[in-house]
C-alpha cells in the first residue's frame, strides 16, 4: 500500500505515518479544520462514512496529531478519507 490518506480540498499531507489499530474495517469521511500552519483538528464525521462511533473519532484525533497538512494563507476545512483496515 503507498501513501497515506486521501483528501478531499484544496490542502495536501506533507508528513504521516501509517496507521494501526484494533478497530473494525471501516473508511471515514472525517471533516478536518486545518490552520494556516498546516495542523490538522477533526470536526467530525463526513457523509459516507461507514462508522461514527467514539472509537473511530479518537483514532482519528490520535492519527491527525502525527500528520503534517501544507502551509496556506487560510484556515481550510477539508475532507480525509480513512480506510481502517484488520490486521492479519
Amino acid at each position: 500500500r503507498t501513501g497515506g490518506p486521501r483528501v478531499i480540498g484544496n490542502r495536501k499531507i506533507v508528513k504521516y505515518y501509517s496507521f494501526t489499530g484494533d478497530l473494525e474495517r471501516a473508511t471515514i469521511n472525517a471533516i478536518v479544520k486545518v490552520t494556516p500552519s498546516g495542523t490538522g483538528t477533526f470536526v467530525g464525521f463526513g457523509r459516507g462514512s461507514s462508522k461514527t462511533s467514539q472509537d473511530y473519532a479518537n483514532a482519528i484525533r490520535d492519527y491527525l496529531r502525527n500528520i503534517q497538512f501544507d502551509k496556506a494563507n487560510e484556515e481550510s476545512t477539508i475532507t480525509v478519507v480513512f480506510n481502517f483496515s484488520v490486521k492479519q
